[in-house]
């Protein structure tokens, strides 16, 4: 499966890149609440609801394609956080920067470069941060998918879908 071409996955990620696209072109609106006419910003919310589901798509998309490959931990992880790093270190730093020289006329402080740690330096680039989790969690579920049935695979579901959806919505 590894060399195989998925067709549909080409689909969805063009579906989901339109969604990214309509997304960012409606969310603006959003923030103009009480500036909009309510029916104009009602259309927004609706149009911006619609189309949230596009990150989960990339991640279900990038989760499908990892977990079909088979490659020693080491490549693995040189391969995937050669990618996810640098993006992290550029984007955040240019962030900070903007943010501080830009918006406010001021040198960065030293906490802002620790924190990126823990948090992005801008609110959009959360998915970054949720990629190391995911890339640090694919090789446990590589072993887990190859090697258990599917009455395990769907309780697994069963349950992380109620950790992580009933319970904090109850």
């Amino acid at each position: 499966m590894e060399n195989i071409k998925v067709v549909w996955v080409d689909y969805l990620r063009v579906i989901a890149i339109g969604m990214v696209v309509f997304l960012h072109s409606a969310s603006p609106l959003l923030y103009k609440f009480n500036q909009l006419p309510l029916d104009y910003w009602l259309i927004a919310n609706v149009y911006d609801s619609m189309v949230r589901v596009c990150v989960p798509l990339f991640f279900m998309v990038s989760g499908f394609l990892l977990l079909q490959k088979q490659e020693p931990l080491g490549f693995y992880f040189s391969k995937r956080f050669k990618k996810l790093l640098v993006p992290i270190i550029f984007w955040s730093l240019f962030f900070i920067l903007w943010k501080n020289i830009v918006e406010n006329g001021e040198l960065p402080k030293f906490e802002q470069f620790y924190s990126l740690l823990l948090k992005p330096s801008y609110y959009h680039l959360w998915f970054l941060y949720a990629l190391i989790g995911i890339y640090l969690f694919v090789p446990i579920l590589r072993i887990v998918t190859n090697s258990t049935d599917n009455k395990l695979l769907v309780y697994y579901c069963l349950i992380w879908f109620l950790a992580v959806s009933v319970i904090p919505f109850i």
